[in-house]
């Protein structure tokens, strides 16, 4: 089983947010072709026009990178047979956990602490309240089957 939970950047996701990044970015790019096409106000509407196309662009972009399942910057929590792996913000790598250094799991709220027997890496992130049960519950099922201990939720 491998489970994956797009976290967002702390407004909370949705499809909603894909979309409308998607939609913002189409008008864009039609409003900034159209400017530079007609040359509305001629210079100004050429470099208008570039600015505003370069900004569909950026849409189109943030909403891939944040919002696709298949982005590898998006920020996520992966739970898989195998492994946990977490990634609260863009630019930071993702960790990977596995199960089995795993011996306890400790759940405050928007919180996750895994004690790895020597130390304990704590992982924090925002998202949703619902979604953030969701992942927890998920993680607790998943940890009672490998006998892994639970703390909090």
């Amino acid at each position: 089983m491998s489970k994956k939970f797009l976290i967002g950047t702390g407004f909370g996701y949705s499809k909603v947010n894909f979309w409308a990044f998607i939609a913002t970015g189409v008008i864009f790019l039609l409003n900034g072709f159209l400017l530079m096409y007609n040359n509305i106000l001629s210079p100004i509407g050429l470099i208008i026009g570039v600015f505003t196309f370069i900004g569909g662009i950026f849409y189109f972009l943030y909403s891939y990178i944040l919002f696709s399942n298949r982005s590898k910057w998006a920020p996520r929590i992966t739970i898989d047979d195998n492994y946990l792996e977490l990634k609260s913000k863009i630019l930071q790598s993702a960790t990977r956990v596995l199960w089995s250094q795993i011996s306890s799991i400790a759940f405050s709220p928007y919180k996750i602490a895994f004690d790895l027997g020597d130390t304990v890496k704590s992982f924090e992130y925002e998202t949703t309240s619902e979604l953030s049960i969701e992942i927890k519950e998920t993680i607790r099922e998943m940890a009672n089957t490998k006998g892994i201990d639970v703390i909090g939720g």
